[in-house]
């Protein structure tokens, strides 16, 4: 809300109608943050801040705050009256004035108007350079706010009293330290790490955190962020001193913040005094030794030293107190005093001004009472008291007693005792941790040795591989394990990061290194592993054959073996490393992959020269590893055969006289549509031994052969085999056979180019989807004896469809008269009957896959 004052006074140096307006803005910072840009746009988006952050003024006669467009000025105001800026109080630039309002709509459903102020030759502070407020309502804190539409202001049309963005934040009040030392010195016993309670007030109630930001020392530190409380990270020694000077004045300096920019820092020196050592368990303090108030001394047979102190009136009060000169610790707090039986009178024990309890003298145990008569001890346990405490008693006499006091005796208790022990485990994988399923090692015989290397103490491990010494007095150890009978030996010494679970025996010796055992310190972390020493793995040599294009996988893990029954895995092929999906490249240039744990070797590279029958051997080295650290090398003897690199190569090594049968689907009923089935039951070179011709072509229809239903009722015939081409064609085609372009002889080509097609497999362009066999044996009659196709389809419909074998004749004659086949192909292949008879005198056409058959392996 925007607060406005009249100003009439003829000596103020504003116009004699001059109001002063004031509102509440934020700077354009304030609402930029990390995501939007440098100045408040179209599209932004930001949380409405919980409270204004600048108190903005000026004085003006008209009660509007002008724009900034007009026909004489820009980017200056319109008004030429007033609007002088004032940014908290303080007169900044020239004038202030609208630049333009935003339109604001709020994630509560509501929209909003922001003025944007700009002022004259001065920017505000952080991102952006503009101060912002509202028209109207203000949006609630924590409302999320998109601009969504920004306009320009024109002339006077913005009225002060509806500017405002609530209230400002008040100034923050730093924090200030409350306890710090008088010229930042506090001194400390030695052998202690308390230091001080740091305290601070904050008068604005926020949360304060304290942490050191520095001082030569700070790395001896701690402090706790909440509490302030800070300690020497390790007790510091008079008699060895680690500050940087080395004198005993350790320096640090600690900062409380408030989180809301307010900050107080204190640099304190802590000196560190000596201690004297006591040589007893005990601190005697007498009590005429004590300042004392109500108290008076006097002569007595049975205290120590014959003195002692009591109550100046019988039945009436009384004070000691002293200075505690002796080292910090928990003292059990013994007094002797005399307990009359005529009264039940009191002593109040405190430390530093804190009560510690009463002591009641109610036992009636030492007379009528008298300075020579007895003492009785009365004890309060665990008093912790530090060097310098201040020590009172308050005696409260009853009943005429004097409350006669020998002594005070502050008394430690016995040093605790420790124990040191855990596990002799087996290692099954000899990693030097003991994993989970790793069983602990019965009837091992452990020493304890003191600093000295003196066995002190001998145990053997229980059924779970445990021991434990216990009752150990604080200092240096060592312990000693024995390796049991058999072939044993000790896993790898501190192999991991975790030392309650690897191994702290050195593997030659048994011996662990120095264990410092505190007082009452249990230490369950010494342990040794055992483990049987390896053998390393017996791998067999292999080898293995195939044609250079082809892959080959090797099992060569197959009959290799571990005298520990470890797992073998594959570490190097030709002395290279190699992974599971890795690869090398050997010296003679043959890939080795390392696929499922076995070798896939691939020498098409390295011998592609090798054509067919002609053969390579290469050693291939592998290595393979136990997981134990045993491993072993073997070789893969690893024959390469040759494949064919030219049609002449590949015919060469085709067989010359064969033995077949043929099996015509016709013999069928119903007929099959599969056409002449050919079955090489014997080769003269064994290379086609049982192989089974499904598209075998009859080359002259007018020539007899004779067939069965299936080979079991066939005819074995013999006959000639060679490959079909033009200086073959005539030994198989007559000069009077004609096809349906002309000459059978001219039509080998076109032939060739049919078998290749494979069409019986692709019935890519078949009327119905398919070619049948038929079809293509009356496609390739065509073209050796003009076959009237249609004649034979119209009559036997079920060998298939005229229009497929035209399909394929025509495509034959127009794309297979230069064909030639080669390297890769479908090589044709016929077979001659011999003798040639009047049964069977028929020369088939049968295709040999050229990457079936070019390798001889």
């Amino acid at each position: 809300m925007t607060y406005y004052y009249s100003k009439y006074s003829y000596y103020n140096k504003h116009s004699y109608s001059e109001k002063k307006y004031e509102w509440t803005a934020y700077t354009e910072a304030d609402l930029l943050g990390d995501h939007n840009g440098k100045s408040i746009d179209c599209g932004d988006t930001f949380p409405m801040p919980g409270s204004a952050t600048v108190c903005m003024s000026t004085y003006d006669n008209d009660g509007y705050l002008s724009g900034d467009s007009s026909w004489w000025s820009d980017d200056k105001a319109t008004d030429s009256t007033g609007q002088k800026a004032y940014i908290d109080g303080g007169r900044e630039g020239g004038q202030l004035y609208a630049e333009q309002y935003h339109v604001l709509k709020g994630s509560d459903g509501k929209y909003y108007y922001l003025i944007e102020i700009e002022v004259e030759g001065y920017d505000a502070p952080g991102k952006g350079d503009d101060y912002f407020t509202f028209y109207g309502k203000v949006p609630p804190a924590g409302v999320e706010l998109e601009v969504v539409s920004t306009k320009n202001v024109w002339g006077c049309m913005i009225d002060y009293r509806c500017l405002g963005a609530g209230d400002k934040a008040p100034e923050n009040t730093p924090p200030e330290f409350t306890n710090d030392p008088k010229y930042g010195k506090i001194c400390i016993d030695e052998n202690s790490t308390f230091v001080i309670d740091l305290n601070a007030k904050d008068d604005d109630g926020d949360t304060l955190t304290y942490e050191i930001v520095g001082g030569e020392d700070a790395d001896k530190f701690e402090i706790d962020a909440e509490t302030g409380e800070l300690r020497f990270k390790d007790a510091p020694d008079y008699e060895n001193p680690t500050d940087k000077g080395e004198d005993n004045v350790y320096e640090v300096k600690v900062k409380v913040s408030d989180g809301n920019g307010g900050e107080d820092t204190t640099k304190l020196k802590v000196c560190v005094e000596d201690v004297e050592e006591q040589t007893g368990k005990c601190i005697v303090i007498e009590a005429e030794d004590m300042c004392e108030w109500g108290f008076s001394k006097a002569w007595g047979c049975d205290a120590s030293g014959g003195k002692l102190v009591k109550l100046n009136c019988a039945g009436g009060q009384g004070k000691l107190w002293t200075t505690f000169d002796g080292p910090s610790g928990t003292y059990d707090f013994k007094i002797y005093a005399q307990d009359e039986n005529d009264g039940q009178s009191k002593l109040k024990i405190y430390i530093n001004g804190e009560f510690k309890g009463y002591i009641k003298l109610d036992r009636d145990s030492d007379g009528s009472g008298s300075n020579h008569g007895t003492f009785s001890t009365f004890v309060l346990e665990d008093i912790e008291i530090n060097k310098g405490d201040t020590i009172k008693i308050y005696a409260d006499g009853d009943c005429n007693e004097y409350v006669r006091i020998d002594k005070i005796e502050l008394c430690k208790d016995d040093k605790p005792l420790g124990a040191i022990g855990d596990t002799v485990w087996y290692d099954t994988d000899r990693d030097g941790v003991q994993d989970d399923g790793e069983a602990g090692v019965e009837n091992v015989t452990v020493n304890l040795l003191n600093g000295a290397g003196v066995v002190i103490a001998t145990q053997m491990t229980d059924v779970n591989g445990n021991y434990l010494f216990e009752e150990l007095e604080a200092g240096d150890y060592k312990v000693e394990f024995e390796l049991p009978d058999g072939n044993f030996v000790f896993t790898t010494q501190d192999a991991g990061s975790d030392d309650a679970v690897d191994s702290d025996a050195d593997t030659t010796t048994g011996l662990t290194d120095t264990i410092a055992l505190g007082e009452g310190e249990t230490n369950l972390t010494v342990d040794a592993g055992l483990y049987d020493p390896n053998d390393h793995p017996e791998p067999t040599d292999d080898a293995a054959k195939t044609c250079a294009d082809e892959e080959k996988t090797v099992d060569v893990l197959a009959n290799d073996s571990d005298p520990n029954g470890d797992t073998l895995t594959i570490t190097h092929v030709d002395g290279q490393a190699i992974t599971e999906g890795g690869e090398v490249t050997t010296s003679a240039g043959t890939l080795v992959k390392l696929l499922g744990g076995m070798l896939v070797v691939d020498g098409e590279d390295a011998y592609e020269d090798l054509d067919i029958a002609e053969h390579a051997m290469e050693d291939i080295s592998y290595t393979v590893s136990d997981g134990m650290g045993g491993s072993a090398t073997a070789n893969l003897e690893m024959t390469f055969c040759g494949d064919a690199n030219t049609v002449e190569s590949f015919v060469g090594y085709m067989p010359e006289t064969v033995s077949y049968k043929v099996a015509d689907g016709l013999r069928n009923d119903p007929y099959e549509d599969v056409g002449y089935d050919i079955l090489i039951t014997e080769s003269d070179n064994g290379r086609l031994d049982g192989v089974e011709f499904t598209a075998a072509y009859c080359l002259d229809f007018n020539r007899s052969i004779t067939t069965g239903a299936d080979y079991d009722s066939a005819a074995e015939l013999d006959g000639d085999m060679f490959v079909f081409n033009d200086d073959t064609a005539s030994s198989v085609l007559l000069a009077s056979q004609n096809g349906v372009n002309g000459a059978a002889l001219d039509n080998v080509n076109e032939i060739n180019w049919i078998l290749n097609q494979d069409f019986e497999s692709d019935g890519t362009g078949s009327v119905d989807g398919k070619f049948s066999g038929w079809e293509v044996q009356y496609a390739i009659w065509e073209l050796t004896n003009n076959f009237p196709s249609d004649a034979a389809l119209n009559a036997t419909p079920s060998n298939g469809q005229v229009e497929d074998v035209d399909y394929i004749v025509s495509r034959a004659i127009s794309e297979g008269y230069d064909f030639e086949a080669g390297v890769g192909d479908i090589i044709g292949l016929v077979i001659t009957p011999d003798p040639v008879t009047a049964q069977n005198a028929q020369p088939f056409l049968v295709g040999v896959e050229f990457e079936t058959y070019d390798c001889l392996c």
